[in-house]
C-alpha cells in the first residue's frame, strides 16, 4: 500500500477520533442507525483491511500479525463497503445541528469515504509496481516498529 494513502487514512481516523470525544450536548438519536455506529464499523473494517496500520500508528489492541490484502478480490469487497457506507450516510443526511457530535463525525466520515470513491479513477493498486515506491518498500518502516 503506498504511504500517501495510508497517511491520509490515519488523518481520517485521528479526525474522526478526536470527533467523537466531544459531547454529542444532548442530541437525540431518531435514525436507525446512528453516524456514531456507521463510524465505528468503518473504523473496525479499516483497521481489518490494512492491519499494519495498528502497528504503524501504535494504536492499543491492535493486531500484528497481518498485511494488508491487496488483491483485486479484496480491493473489490473493500470498495462494495466503501460504497455501502457512502450511501447510508446519504440516506442519513448531515446532522441538522451544525457544530455537533454527529455533524463532526458524519463530515469527516463522508469526506474520507467520497475521496477514496473519487480517487479510484487512478488507480493506484496498478501504480505500486515500482521497485521504489511499491507497497513492499513500506514493510521495513513497519518491521522495525
Amino acid at each position: 500500500m503506498q504511504r500517501h494513502a495510508i497517511t491520509r487514512m490515519a488523518r481520517a481516523l485521528l479526525a474522526a477520533a478526536v470527533l467523537l470525544g466531544i459531547s454529542s450536548c444532548g442530541e437525540p438519536k431518531s435514525r436507525s442507525r446512528s453516524v456514531d455506529a456507521i463510524a465505528d464499523e468503518y473504523l473496525s473494517a479499516l483497521l481489518e483491511r490494512h492491519p499494519e496500520m495498528g502497528t504503524y500508528y501504535s494504536i492499543p489492541g491492535a493486531r500484528h500479525d497481518r498485511l494488508t490484502d491487496n488483491s483485486l478480490e479484496s480491493l473489490a469487497a473493500w470498495q462494495q463497503r466503501e460504497d455501502a457506507w457512502l450511501a447510508e450516510l446519504d440516506r442519513i443526511g448531515a446532522p441538522g445541528a451544525v457544530g455537533s457530535r454527529d455533524w463532526g463525525t458524519y463530515g469527516v466520515l463522508r469526506e474520507a469515504l467520497a475521496a477514496s470513491i473519487d480517487e479510484r479513477v487512478c488507480r493506484n493498486e496498478l501504480w505500486s509496481v515500482s521497485s521504489a515506491t511499491g507497497w513492499h518498500t513500506q514493510l521495513p518502516a513497519v518491521f522495525v516498529i
